[in-house]
């Protein structure tokens, strides 16, 4: 289909109810895997240890771990994403995920560390929503 101003007012409104419901899923789910595991969610190695054989044991290096918290990591996407998460308490979730990805995984440090500095940076932090996002982008929910 060609994008034109006659589809536009058909278009444009269902694709963000789709977004809007996709992402309230998501904060449902999280909500749910919060309740169904309860502590184990915050556990080293997740709510489901048994399933992470595969998963490398986390390092906890605390200069690296500050200059992600620092946004100086001199990887210029990242580097934005904490300086707009520290300085305004927001971050869209997309960037979230990468920076959480890029600490647990390019880093390879704990997941944890990361989701701790997130609750004290978010003005909409969730401990489902951000410690779950940790452990998934972590590989430790499967």
């Amino acid at each position: 289909m060609i994008f034109d101003a006659e589809h536009a007012g058909s278009f444009m409104p269902a694709m963000q109810v789709r977004i809007a419901l996709k992402q309230l899923a998501k904060r449902d789910y999280a909500h749910f895997m919060g309740i169904k595991y309860g502590r184990k969610l915050f556990f080293p190695f997740g709510p489901r240890p048994e399933d992470t054989g595969d998963v490398p044991d986390p390092r906890i290096d605390r200069a690296v771990v500050q200059k992600w918290c620092a946004g100086l990591t001199g990887f210029p996407f990242v580097d934005a994403g904490m300086r707009q998460l520290t300085s305004s308490g927001w971050a869209h979730d997309r960037v979230r995920e990468c920076l959480a990805w890029f600490l647990a995984r390019g880093f390879g440090q704990d997941w944890r560390l990361g989701a701790e500095w997130f609750e004290r940076c978010s003005l909409d932090y969730d401990p489902f929503i951000c410690y779950g996002a940790f452990a998934r982008v972590a590989g430790l929910t499967k």
